[in-house]
């Protein structure tokens, strides 16, 4: 039993913080709270295992909570104002759902939002019909299950059936709560615990997967250890635990080391300081140099399908990104290298430099009084011509076309005749616009320019020259349509945010993949590197945030003497939840990109990495010792890096091109509501 004196402190701090929150005011609970820490300080003695022991741990808890609750955003002088702004956006949004809805009945459509939610308003409205629907199942199974929304758990359960339904399929669900990383597409951790408690309320039992056929012991004994430091005990409904995990059968391949360590100076080696793209830019090459040097020295890997060994070739190796802002560096890294790679993912087709010019020439000849596109097209490989040639060109004329025919005085011999040739050509295709196609007019524009060959010297310009056959393929589909509606239609692809049409593939079997963590995610490859592991999660700063049933709030219009937008107490309170939750799948993401590797990782970034990034957790566990295999390198200086393409590159056959229809135009915008 707990000692009297003991019990009387506890039920001393109990009772006003019951009181304090039956009242559902932050400000008297907070206070309660407060005055709450002071009293549980208590000595004990040493029995671990005691009543009063449990009561001293149950109060160092909650002097923890009293601190934390002492950095919690408060109601302040902001949140009054939002309150009003929000009425308007409430209006304002309800207006554009009403039309959004409205637009969809015209059409008789439906987005994938709807499937999904009137779905499930079929089976909860309609007794009836739910029962027809899980008799017609003897299971359901879910793979996957971590990374359901709450719309699509909603739907599991109710198919799943209640307690009293009359007959109801068997549940069956796969999921690792470590490899949630979906949060932007409304995937919950916290869901799948739910559906867990389901299964477990219907009589399921749960069973633990704890080998892995994919990575061998050595390796994934040091990811045990590895994630164990990153995740911890949770303390969150979305936090993930390490369970340990044993390796393949197979034994590794070679002698390690299989997990690399490798940080980037800050400076260069001369002391001076360097900025993100220049440390970039050395990272790609490190990460480049270390592919080419495996694959020099035939690296052996373990091979699946003999059972035995056998060097390392291109394709067995993975770069994976966070993002691709600096997919472009790792990409010029490697062909400078002579190292093939493929980026399935890549930066978005129509957000290619080269896709981007021949839409500002396909847009120039649809307007012609675009002078920033017709500025775009002429700096481009198409005319190449200098900045300093087009300040010139401005100056002599408001119009750069009749400029062209006409140049100043001064300009260099070779930029005059670039001037000349770009006159021409582009009349030519002016004159050809009013009758002509957008494809053989984008045609055309090749055959006259030969920008197709512009490209063969510079570091991926295979690539490039792949892409500008298959813009011109989606231009061919488009074929009825008028150049003003293809050259709008090109814009629009760049412009959606869900677009993300993967760059043309070139029949590159055996080459280095670089792609993001999300695209990874289901795949394994023998070799991983995981660059750019300094970085913490971003930061997010939307005007608006919202979080599913707590509500919502927003930022306000900066004033005179505002130095930033003003912020209300409660969205601060939304924006601190949420970055919570940010960080805990940032630590996801990271075992995620781990766990790709077979028999190596490679993880890199800034030696000066920030609070919760990933190289400084794997850094952090290294000096405790729990990673005693590791090789942790000393950090790369930051010299300056040059890409120069040791090897000229060929054209890409038509072969080596994805057939590629394009999307209705008329097709609806599809708007997750």
């Amino acid at each position: 039993a707990v000692g009297e004196r003991l019990g009387e402190t506890a039920r001393g701090v109990l009772a006003p913080l019951r009181e304090a929150a039956s009242a559902r005011e932050w400000a008297p609970f907070a206070a309660a709270l407060g005055a709450a820490g002071g009293r549980t300080r208590l000595n004990v003695g040493s029995n671990t295992r005691s009543p009063d022991a449990e009561v001293k741990e149950a109060f160092r808890r909650l002097r923890v909570l009293v601190r934390e609750a002492g950095g919690l955003p408060a109601w302040n002088e902001h949140d009054e104002r939002a309150l009003e702004a929000l009425a308007g956006l409430r209006a304002l949004f309800r207006d554009a759902a009403g039309r959004y809805e409205a637009a969809k009945r015209e059409r008789h459509a439906l987005d994938f939002l709807d499937l999904e939610l009137k779905a499930a308003a079929l089976l909860r409205g309609h007794p009836a019909v739910a029962d027809a629907v899980r008799g017609r199942f003897r299971c359901l199974m879910v793979d996957e299950a971590q990374d359901v929304n709450p719309a699509q758990a909603d739907l599991i359960r109710l198919i799943a059936g209640p307690e009293d339904a009359a007959a109801r399929p068997r549940l069956f669900l796969v999921g690792d709560a470590k490899q949630s990383i979906y949060r932007f597409r409304g995937a919950d951790v916290a869901r799948f615990g739910e559906l867990r408690a389901l299964a477990a309320s219907r009589g399921g039992e749960a069973l633990s997967l704890s080998r892995s056929f994919r990575t061998h012991e050595a390796l994934t004994a040091s990811l045990n250890a590895l994630f164990a430091e990153v995740f911890g005990e949770p303390s969150e409904p979305f936090d993930a635990s390490m369970e340990a995990m044993t390796g393949r059968p197979a034994p590794p391949p070679g002698g390690g080391p299989w997990l690399t360590l490798a940080p980037i100076a800050a400076r260069t080696s001369e002391g001076e300081s360097t900025h993100d793209r220049e440390r970039r830019r050395v990272e790609a090459d490190f990460v480049a140099s270390e592919i080419a040097a495996l694959l020099d020295a035939r690296r052996e890997v373990h091979d699946r399908a003999g059972g035995g060994t056998r060097p390392a070739r291109p394709g067995d190796i993975a770069v994976l990104l966070r993002r691709l802002a600096n997919v472009h560096a790792f990409e010029l890294a490697l062909e400078a290298r002579g190292v093939p790679c493929a980026t399935p993912g890549g930066a978005g087709f129509f957000d290619r430099q080269e896709v981007l010019d021949c839409g500002l020439l396909l847009r120039w000849l649809a307007e012609p009084d675009d002078r920033i596109a017709l500025a775009g097209v002429l700096r481009s490989p198409f005319f190449a011509l200098r900045d300093d040639t087009l300040l010139a060109l401005r100056e002599r004329s408001r119009a750069l076309l009749p400029a062209l025919r006409d140049p100043p005085d001064g300009l260099a011999d070779s930029e005059a005749a670039r001037c000349a040739h770009a006159a021409g050509v582009l009349g030519a295709l002016r004159r050809a616009a009013g009758s002509a196609p957008a494809d053989a007019l984008l045609e055309r524009a090749l055959d006259l320019t030969g920008v197709e060959a512009a490209w063969a010297p510079i570091g991926g310009g295979d690539q490039a020259r792949a892409n500008i056959r298959k813009l011109a393929r989606v231009v061919r589909s488009l074929a009825g349509h008028s150049l003003p509606e293809v050259a709008a239609y090109l814009e629009r692809r760049r412009d959606e945010l869900d677009v993300r049409e993967a760059p043309a593939v070139l029949d590159r079997p055996d080459a280095v993949q670089v792609m993001t963590v999300h695209a990874a995610k289901g795949l394994e490859f023998p070799i991983v590197f995981v660059p750019e592991a300094h970085a913490s999660p971003r930061d997010r700063w939307e005007t608006v945030r919202w979080r599913r049933g707590e509500g919502v709030s927003a930022t306000l219009r900066r004033g005179e003497d505002d130095d930033r937008r003003p912020r209300p107490g409660f969205y601060d309170h939304l924006r601190l939840r949420d970055d919570r939750e940010d960080a805990a799948e940032h630590r996801r993401l990271f075992y995620v990109a781990a766990t790709r590797a077979a028999d190596y990782l490679f993880v890199s970034g800034d030696e000066a990495a920030a609070e919760g990034g990933w190289l400084r957790a794997a850094f952090d566990a290294h000096a405790r010792g729990a990673l005693p295999g590791a090789d942790a390198r000393e950090p790369v200086p930051a010299d300056p890096v040059a890409f120069d393409p040791p090897r000229p590159l060929r054209p890409p056959a038509e072969r080596e091109e994805r057939d590629y229809v394009a999307p209705l135009l008329a097709r609806p915008r599809v708007i997750p509501v």
